[in-house]
């Protein structure tokens, strides 16, 4: 995008414009919601006019048909069970570093924005793994799997896919045991000191909300980070963000993936980076003299309570340097361990000048959205309503024997 004097202009805010953000639009856009905005604001630039572009938006979207929803539901399910594998698979591992079984801290400071009753549930699961498994770390997986999940949506919502049938497909589990072999296989392969919870923090599942504010609206993005590795020697060494993607997801990133990367890197620097130092790593005194070694953790419980940060465009522009250098990102393959690193050309982060260009995209979206909203919601709706991905449940599910059939590899 060539850049305009608007885009000059666009981050040259002056402070009584920053006292009076309040009174500036702005919308919430999750990253899903943009991406689907983006290819609609393409639409719009290729039309003759703003009547054929609007008569075309009201157009009824075509609703996709039950084999191809179903489709879709199993693939969802097969990566929320393969991100969880991996995320668990973790836990053991940097429990084992530590000679001992994982606990319910060791949960709580692996996914730290969840409430009681979440850590309820999984210390209960703990407490039914087998740990003389071949398998431990898998063997909680299935109980997870197979007794922790409320497949009942609370809004009572018709779905196209029952809830039925999408506990049939999950309980199935789609991942097939030669998935589960290559991911543990492929693990032995990723560097130590990931799994050493003396030099390395490690968290899951990181929700985060980010306020962007531009000169003429603001822009609200809630995003949820598969995985955020703070290592101990920080800022020697960056953070880095890993978003882990299954099957044709794991691709050469295109403009869609760039922005979503990018806008993954600007929740770190609102709402981690300054609080990365943080970070308590062991061993204490209290530790080594009860011989009961502990995972890092943010003193004061600084990331407990979910984060809220808030930046404005031209502060992303002035502290470029220390974005680049104290932020990284990866696409993994879980199965594989496979990496596809985001130089900071792909980013958006390389110079000021590509780092304007992509908030100035950003802006653009969010003040299209806000000209037409009303016309727009509608489109940008999730596909919440064709079925229900299952929750953690309250009270663990109890199989017979004849239908709970857990495998290890």
């Amino acid at each position: 995008m060539p850049k305009t004097n608007e885009q000059d202009s666009l981050f040259d805010i002056e402070p009584l414009q920053k006292e009076s953000k309040e009174t500036i639009t702005g919308n919430r856009l999750s990253p899903s919601k943009l991406e689907k905005l983006s290819l609609i604001h393409e639409m719009y630039e290729e039309s003759d006019d703003e009547l054929s572009f609007l008569s075309e938006i009201i157009k009824p979207e075509k609703q996709p048909s039950k084999e191809e929803i179903l489709k879709n539901a199993k693939w969802s399910i097969y990566g929320t069970q393969v991100h969880n594998l991996m995320y668990f698979a973790q836990i053991f591992e940097r429990a084992k570093a530590l000679g001992r079984k994982p606990k319910e801290e060791d949960i709580r400071n692996t996914f730290v924005y969840r409430d009681r009753q979440f850590y309820r549930t999984m210390r209960e699961l703990l407490l039914l793994t087998d740990y003389d498994s071949s398998n431990p770390s898998q063997s909680f997986w299935n109980e997870w799997r197979m007794k922790g999940q409320d497949f009942n949506p609370e809004d009572n919502s018709t779905y196209i896919i029952k809830p039925d049938e999408v506990q049939k497909i999950w309980e199935d589990s789609p991942v097939p045991l030669e998935d589960i072999h290559q991911l543990y296989e492929s693990m032995k392969k990723e560097d130590e000191r990931k799994f050493n919870p003396h030099e390395t923090l490690l968290i899951n599942e990181v929700t985060t909300i980010t306020n962007i504010y531009f000169s003429d609206s603001n822009l609200q993005v809630p995003s949820v980070i598969d995985e955020i590795v703070i290592p101990k020697n920080f800022p020697k060494e960056p953070i880095h963000i890993v978003d882990y993607k299954t099957g044709k997801q794991f691709k050469e990133p295109g403009v869609v993936e760039k922005k979503q990367a990018f806008l993954m890197i600007t929740a770190v620097y609102a709402n981690i980076l300054s609080k990365a130092g943080s970070a308590k790593f062991g061993p204490s005194d209290w530790e080594v003299g009860h011989n009961i070694y502990e995972f890092p953790a943010f003193k004061k419980r600084s990331l407990r309570v979910l984060p809220v940060g808030s930046i404005y465009a031209e502060d992303l522009i002035k502290d470029i340097e220390t974005i680049n250098n104290c932020i990284t990102f990866s696409y993994v393959d879980p199965l594989t361990q496979r990496h596809i690193d985001f130089t900071t050309k792909e980013s958006g982060t390389e110079t000021q000048e590509e780092m304007a260009e992509t908030l100035y995209y950003l802006n653009s979206l969010n003040n299209f959205y806000s000209k037409y909203k009303e016309v727009l919601g509608a489109r940008l709706k999730s596909n919440d309503s064709l079925y229900h991905l299952p929750t953690l449940s309250k009270d663990l599910i109890w199989h017979s024997p004849s239908t709970y059939q857990p495998y290890l590899i």
